[in-house]
């Protein structure tokens, strides 16, 4: 993970923009397809959503799983970012609805993987 995704999914709003002002990448992937936008919907903070924003080429990346950050707000339900990246509800079908499974994997480079056929009925993430 890179260092402003670090900073990002840790919410230190300081600290991404300090790396913002010194010209951090943010719409450079990581491992996981995952660029800072992606990171700023997941964490679900508003003033580092508007930072990325304001800095971002890309505002629908998509992931190694085809999830963009629109997908990811909706599923964590921010609304506030939803409304951001789609203010007109243009977007119906999200790519957790579009996979009859649904993995969750923010922390799998932290946690160690358990497959979800090993626990029935969990819906997994990004």
């Amino acid at each position: 993970m890179r260092l402003l995704q670090l900073a990002i999914e840790s919410k230190n709003v300081e600290v991404v923009r300090l790396l913002i002002e010194r010209e951090a990448a943010v719409n450079v992937p990581d491992m996981r397809g995952w660029t800072a936008l992606h990171s700023a919907a997941y964490s679900g903070n508003l003033e580092v959503m508007l930072l990325i924003l304001q800095k971002t080429d890309n505002k629908e990346p998509m992931d190694q799983q085809g999830w963009t950050p629109l997908d990811l707000a909706t599923f964590y339900k921010h609304d506030e970012f939803t409304k951001l990246l789609d203010p007109e509800r243009k977007v119906k079908e999200y790519a957790w609805m579009k996979t009859g499974r649904i993995r969750i994997n923010a922390s799998s480079y932290l946690l160690p993987r358990v497959e979800s056929s090993a626990i029935p009925g969990v819906a997994e993430a990004p």
